[in-house]
């Protein structure tokens, strides 16, 4: 399990655990901030749910990105080289030929 993934398991079994003490003991004593803990931690588990299961396919998926080799260092395009001999004449190749 990854650092993100273990987090998130330690905030639901908190936040669970803290919502379902709050829900049957704290009948009058439930300030806004305790009633918020059991669905935090029903988020949290469910964000967890979903980082476990793709966890394979995201290192799969960096597996293939590494074998393809580095990335390219920019997305621009090598500028085309002049030459000195070109399709089209130019002035003074036309003079020339007048001449």
């Amino acid at each position: 399990m990854t650092t993100l993934s273990k987090i998130l398991l330690a905030v639901a079994i908190v936040g669970l655990t803290g919502g379902i003490i709050v829900a049957c003991y704290g009948e009058n004593v439930s300030p806004l901030v305790l009633t918020l803990v059991l669905p935090l931690g029903a988020v949290a588990f469910g964000l967890f749910l979903i980082v476990f299961a793709l966890q394979k396919e995201v290192s799969i998926y960096d597996q293939e990105q590494a074998m393809k080799g580095p990335a390219p260092k920019c997305n621009t395009a090598a500028a085309p080289k002049k030459s000195e001999s070109s399709s089209r004449p130019t002035a003074g190749q036309l003079k020339e030929k007048l001449i």
